[in-house]
């Protein structure tokens, strides 16, 4: 079986507390969208599925699911929006990660590395649902900045076969003209 590493980002679930949980769109037109995902989060995903049918079979005609979820609980019901942050913060108490890393620090983080990697600032504001690529450049500017001085480095890997043409150039724009 093939799979296209493809999700689509179609609902939210929210909670809020006059309402309860409830189903919405998401933020922007643009976050309705398609996601290409890893083959690592496909292979998780999947696993994820397997423990869920494992759940229908041993809960029977407990099992709550409608099979239109992704995530779960152990019932096949809703999980709780909160619960992924419960759980995070509990999981940052356990193992040896700076105590203020928050559930989002992992959005920032997943951002940071793909600019740093030289991926298209479109595709990374694509990626995270905004609307505009000049959000994405608004809150990664320090990490976009980082970049940029990183790619004025690469000129500098090809150095030692650059032949000098004997002219030097000084930083107001003059020249020199030297012979050899």
């Amino acid at each position: 079986m093939t799979f296209p590493n493809l999700i689509q980002i179609r609902q939210t679930w929210n909670y809020v507390p006059a309402q309860k949980c409830y189903v919405d769109t998401p933020k922007s037109r643009k976050s309705k969208r398609p996601l290409k995902i890893s083959q690592t989060a496909i292979s998780l995903l999947l696993e994820y599925k397997a423990w869920q049918e494992h759940q229908r079979e041993i809960l029977g005609d407990a099992w709550i699911g409608d099979g239109d979820r992704i995530f779960t609980a152990e019932d096949g019901g809703p999980v709780f929006p909160d619960a992924l942050t419960h759980w995070f913060h509990s999981f940052v108490r356990r193992e040896p990660i700076p105590a203020d890393v928050h559930l989002h620090s992992l959005r920032h983080t997943y951002a940071s590395l793909q600019i740093a990697e030289g991926i298209p600032l479109i595709v990374v504001s694509h990626n995270l649902g905004h609307a505009q690529a000049s959000t994405t450049s608004n809150i990664y500017a320090h990490v976009i900045a980082s970049a940029e001085a990183k790619a004025a480095t690469v000129m500098d890997r090809f150095a030692d076969v650059v032949p000098s043409c004997g002219t030097k150039v000084s930083l107001n724009g003059d020249s020199d003209t030297t012979t050899k």
